[in-house]
């Protein structure tokens, strides 16, 4: 049974490239809320299959079994709000039709779309510096993800630490916004493709 709407769950959605810090933040947040909140990274979902069934042979490329894991990842998110959980969602919008879907099935619910923004040139130093990414992945990943410029709130890690960010975060949420990200999603790109417009704007 669907839960009314003041019982269901805020979800916060950290939305960046590969090394710009969200699951720093998510951590951070998590420490400073007085609420329970789940963090529900797309990494967690990825890597609880085996690299044959996801990973491509270079960047930008998957295994067909990927779109749906990736969908089955969004569906999660809102089901858990649905039932009273709130949640921490850690992800990487690269694909238009990651953008739609999300929009499509969280723009009902209290979901709070926050970009977590790195300059190009700080998140490949970052890359090169851990090692555990694929060099050329967050050049792959930025106009993608930050092209389209649609956000309820926009935070730095390359100006702010990850304790302040989640800071800025939760004075947000407090704040009670009437948030509209993925609503704008759904009403400003039915048919433009926001990595075309990411691409019009000088990103790509």
């Amino acid at each position: 049974m669907e839960r009314e709407v003041e019982d269901r769950g805020t979800i916060i959605f950290l939305n960046g490239t590969s090394s710009a810090g969200k699951t720093s933040i998510a951590h951070a947040f998590q420490e400073k809320s007085d609420a329970p909140y789940i963090h529900l990274s797309i990494d967690q979902f990825v890597y609880a299959v085996p690299a044959r069934f996801w990973a491509g042979d270079t960047i930008g490329t998957v295994h067909p079994y990927f779109t749906t894991l990736v969908s089955g990842y969004h569906h999660c998110i809102a089901a858990l709000a649905l039932r009273g959980d709130n949640v921490l969602v850690d992800h990487v919008l690269q694909e238009d039709k990651w953008w739609y879907e999300c929009a499509h099935i969280l723009a009902p619910l209290h979901a709070v779309l926050v970009t977590v923004y790195c300059p190009l040139r700080e998140l490949e130093r970052r890359e090169a510096a851990r090692g555990d990414r694929p060099i050329g992945l967050a050049r792959f990943q930025y106009p993608r993800v930050y092209g389209n410029g649609l956000y309820d709130i926009k935070v730095n890690t390359s100006v702010e630490d990850s304790d302040a960010c989640a800071g800025k975060i939760q004075e947000f949420i407090r704040s009670k916004p009437q948030v509209s990200a993925f609503t704008s999603i759904i009403q400003a790109n039915t048919t433009t493709s926001l990595v075309r417009l990411s691409a019009a704007k000088g990103l790509g």
